[in-house]
């Protein structure tokens, strides 16, 4: 670079090829950055925006899915106090020693199809509570993805937490229905197990009767 020195001359600096080569490159990539800046949120948004319809589809399936279990609950649970009070019913033509027993152990059936009706109510609230959760983390990321150019980092992390509550979600219903459908499961065996000691008590008692009227 070569400079003028004259005392009023406006001092000159003139820039050589390499210096030009150098301004070229760097404003290249800087032209890239923000192209690949670009790209980077436009594919970011439409990320989002499938990550809120996947938000609505689960939401959905699992209102659909509840209603389902409720149904099928409601069902079970009505099947089983019927046949619960056809037993008790039954109870009432036995022997008093025996329809003691047997009334003690129709209180405990009663309880456990009682806590059975408890763990279905618990489930329908939490899967209420978290559907909630959903529709505010659903508005959560509505408001970043409307801010999204000016902060990436949040929307990253907002994300993170909505990832970590579905798989949150999936876990808690595939436990809680587990439970459940076991609980319905050992609940009916139970009550078909008390069934057959009915039916044999029953069988007994009639093969004892005609005994004791011939000895009276």
């Amino acid at each position: 670079m070569e400079r003028g020195v004259g005392e009023d001359e406006v001092e000159v600096i003139e820039i050589g090829e390499g210096d030009i080569a150098l301004l070229l490159a760097a404003l290249k990539r800087l032209n890239n950055g923000i192209y690949a800046l670009k790209v980077t949120l436009d594919f970011l948004s439409s990320r989002v925006g499938t990550l809120q319809d996947s938000i609505s589809n689960l939401e959905k399936a699992l209102k659909e899915h509840l209603s389902s279990f409720q149904e099928e609950t409601k069902k079970h649970m009505e099947e089983e106090r019927t046949l619960f009070e056809k037993l008790r019913g039954e109870v009432g033509s036995l022997p008093k020693d025996m329809k003691l027993s047997l009334d003690l152990f129709l209180e405990k059936l009663s309880g456990e199809l009682e806590k059975s009706t408890e763990l279905a109510k618990t489930f329908e609230e939490d899967v209420a509570l978290l559907r909630s959760q959903m529709k505010e983390v659903q508005l959560v990321v509505s408001d970043v993805l409307t801010g999204v150019r000016g902060d990436i980092g949040g929307l990253k992390a907002k994300t993170t937490e909505l990832e970590a509550l579905t798989t949150e979600l999936a876990q808690r219903v595939m436990r809680l229905e587990e439970t459940m459908l076991a609980s319905i499961k050992e609940l009916r065996l139970a009550i078909q197990d008390i069934s057959l000691q009915i039916s044999a008590l029953r069988e007994e008692y009639r093969r004892l009767k005609p005994e004791a009227g011939g000895r009276e």
